[in-house]
C-alpha cells in the first residue's frame, strides 16, 4: 500500500504556467525572467510574449530620453557654462546673454549686437549733442538690448513712435541715474 502512493516534490507544468502568467501580469519584471527559465514553454511562445513587451519598453525609454533632451537641452546648458566661465561668473547676466545670443524681451526681430557702424554713429552723434560719452554708451547699450535692429531703424526715422519712443525714454531715465 505504501508503494502505490508516490509523492513528488516537482511542480507540474500547469502550476508553473499559472504562476508564470500571474507573475507576468502582476510583477512583470520577475514574471518576464521566470517565463524564460522556469516553465518549459516553446521558444516561439516566449518570443511572441517578449517582442511586444520589449518594443513597448524601448518606446517608453525613447520617450523619456526625448523628454530629457527637450527639457534640459544639454548643448544649450554646455554653451551657457562656457559663457558663464568666459564672462567671469553668473553675476554678469548681460555678458552671458550676449554670449549665448539671447537678450531682452522684444517681440519682433532679432536682438543682440548691432553692426559696429551703427554703434559708432549713434555714440558719436549723441556725444556731440550731449558731451557725455559714457551716458551715450549707456543709452546705446540699453536700446541695443531692448530693440531689434529692425525696430531701431524704423524708430530712428520717427523717434517718438511706439516701442522705440518708450525704450528711448527708459534708456534716458535709466542712464541718467547711472551716469552722473
Amino acid at each position: 500500500m505504501a508503494d502505490s502512493i508516490q509523492t513528488t516534490n516537482e511542480t507540474s507544468e500547469d502550476t508553473k504556467t499559472i504562476i508564470t502568467v500571474l507573475l507576468l501580469i502582476f510583477l512583470f519584471p520577475v514574471g518576464f525572467i521566470v517565463m524564460w527559465f522556469w516553465p518549459k514553454w516553446k521558444t516561439w511562445v516566449k518570443l511572441l510574449i517578449s517582442f511586444p513587451l520589449l518594443l513597448i519598453l524601448l518606446v517608453f525609454i525613447g520617450l523619456l530620453m526625448a523628454g530629457f533632451f527637450v527639457a534640459f537641452n544639454p548643448s544649450q546648458a554646455f554653451k551657457k557654462g562656457q559663457c558663464t566661465t568666459q564672462c567671469g561668473g553668473v553675476k554678469d547676466l548681460v555678458c552671458i546673454n550676449d554670449c549665448m545670443g539671447t537678450t531682452s524681451n522684444s517681440t519682433t526681430g532679432v536682438l543682440g549686437k548691432y553692426p559696429a557702424e551703427v554703434r559708432t554713429s549713434f555714440i558719436e552723434s549723441c556725444a556731440k549733442t550731449s558731451g557725455q560719452q559714457k551716458y551715450c554708451e549707456c543709452t546705446y547699450n540699453y536700446i541695443e538690448k531692448n530693440l531689434s535692429l529692425e525696430e531701431f531703424s524704423k524708430g530712428a526715422s520717427n523717434p517718438n513712435s511706439g516701442e522705440f519712443g518708450k525704450v528711448v525714454q527708459e534708456a534716458i531715465t535709466s542712464c541718467a541715474k547711472t551716469v552722473k
